[in-house]
């Protein structure tokens, strides 16, 4: 921890609410995912040892262990490996050992098709960094919206000529880039639940078509 001649101490990380900003911007996003998945997992198994219903699993699961991803997702897309931890934890605790084990793509179909609704998680991570940066976008005096117009990006297109201009430590930018293109514009001064249930809808109904790919930064 050096100190200036000023006798500032200079710190390599600072923590603000549960993003841990460092540098590269690959180290903020993999610091801070790693710190969330790790408080996913420990409450999973603090509550593992209780006996709840499948439906209150599953309940349980929707509304506290994936409530801890709502802030940080709409800062910095997660990297895969992380994806796939969470996933992973969330399957475990549902699933409780069972021998006969209901496959993810099961839990995730709407009630109405026999499923439990069990969000994809690389999507509803995706959904909620589209939603944050088409809000953003509208403020016209914000700084993305300065980022966005300056390689012309305020409006959804299918081809984003300017993608190659965009620099690699911004791939949060680029993650909205690469999204944005399915998503219509839509009105981002209505609900902002419905815009994400619009745009969660959009890209899983995308990427299922494409073999289920749910490839992240």
């Amino acid at each position: 921890m050096p100190i200036t001649p000023s006798g500032i101490d200079l710190l390599s990380q600072v923590k603000i609410f549960v993003v841990t900003f460092g540098y590269p911007m690959e180290a903020t996003a993999q610091e801070s995912w790693s710190t969330l998945e790790n408080a996913v997992c420990a409450q999973a198994r603090k509550e593992y040892a209780r006996h709840p219903s499948l439906a209150q699993r599953v309940q349980y699961v929707k509304s506290y262990l994936l409530s801890k991803i709502r802030y940080l997702a709409q800062v910095l897309p997660p990297p895969t490996r992380l994806i796939q931890q969470l996933t992973t934890t969330c399957a475990w605790f549902i699933r409780r050992g069972a021998i006969f084990r209901v496959p993810n793509a099961t839990l995730q179909r709407p009630k109405k098709g026999g499923g439990w609704a069990m969000p994809v998680i690389a999507m509803k991570c995706r959904a909620l960094l589209l939603s944050r940066m088409r809000t953003l976008a509208a403020h016209k005096t914000s700084a993305t919206a300065a980022l966005l117009l300056t390689w012309d990006l305020t409006e959804a297109v299918g081809n984003t000529f300017n993608i190659d201009r965009i620099p690699s430590k911004l791939f949060y930018v680029l993650q909205y880039v690469l999204d944005m293109a399915y998503v219509s514009p839509t009105d981002t001064n209505g609900p902002r639940q419905k815009l994400r249930s619009y745009i969660y809808g959009v890209l899983r109904n995308i990427y299922s078509k494409a073999g289920g790919a749910t490839k992240c930064v």
